[in-house]
């Protein structure tokens, strides 16, 4: 006789543990987000964009009139 091994668990088991990790993804995304922002300037016309998951940051401003200028994107380490 052969043992049971992977194959003989029915494809509902596998299609709720395939759900189950996606909603467990979700959930840690929501607890730790990627990008974490602060408004700046003395008018709060700024704004740095820090990215938790590579280290790199990111300043954008705003002028009255215009398009957001975006500075080059830095890895201080």
């Amino acid at each position: 006789m052969s043992e049971p091994g992977l194959r003989d668990v029915p494809s509902a088991v596998w299609v709720f543990l395939a759900a189950l990790v996606i909603a467990l993804a979700i959930a840690l995304h929501a607890v730790f987000p990627r990008y974490d922002y602060r408004i700046t300037g003395p008018d709060g016309r700024g704004i740095v964009i820090y990215d938790r998951w590579t280290g790199q940051f990111q300043r954008g401003d705003y002028p009255e009139h215009g398009e957001p200028t975006l500075q080059r994107v830095l890895r201080p380490f």
